[in-house]
């Protein structure tokens, strides 16, 4: 799922020889049900990957806080989130322990903001019965970009302050930059 967007909308691989996929299957059940997902069974494989030295450059998928964010469960969503900040943090310790960098970053908020704002007053709107609106469309707050164990390139990571419109493209000119290749 990540790879199509990642790859401008575009399915299957760009070089067999030099990808590999491995998808961890989905549990057909409502997001909400069970709103961790498959964030351990991806964070275990990807630790095992790490160990295994297996691969140059690495992209997994955390959807929780897209996928439940959208069933407007605040209680699940708030879990969603946990779940992924549990298995990050055991990538980032199988990271310090295999010199692995990781770049953390989302695509758009949803889980952020599960309740409609007002535009002016950013207070919470409240439906006919009195009960807050359920938000369950993508956010455009902000989104994170991190990058964890950077130390292991032994020089010094500066990234561009000067770009008042910045976004996934920069990010990807990034990560080309980090793992040694020319910028497009």
């Amino acid at each position: 799922h990540v790879t199509y967007f990642w790859n401008g909308n575009r399915g299957g691989k760009f070089n067999a020889e030099l990808e590999n996929y491995i998808e961890i299957p989905a549990d057909l059940i409502p997001f909400q049900e069970r709103p961790w997902m498959k964030s351990a069974e991806i964070a275990d494989e990807t630790i095992k990957q790490m160990y295994a030295n297996s691969f140059e450059i690495g992209r997994i998928n955390f959807a929780n806080g897209d996928m439940v964010g959208h069933s407007g469960d605040f209680s699940a969503a708030v879990l969603s989130v946990a779940a992924v900040d549990l298995a990050l943090g055991r990538l980032m310790k199988a990271a310090k322990e295999t010199n692995t960098m990781l770049i953390v970053v989302a695509d758009h908020g949803n889980a952020d903001e599960m309740f409609e704002l007002d535009k002016k007053t950013k207070k919470v709107v409240f439906d006919s019965k009195g009960f807050p609106k359920l938000k369950t469309s993508h956010t455009l707050a902000p989104v994170p970009f991190a990058i964890y164990n950077a130390e292991i390139l032994q020089k010094d990571i500066t990234l561009k302050s000067d770009l008042p419109n910045a976004g996934r493209a920069n990010i990807a000119a990034t990560i080309l930059d980090l793992a040694g290749f020319n910028i497009p």
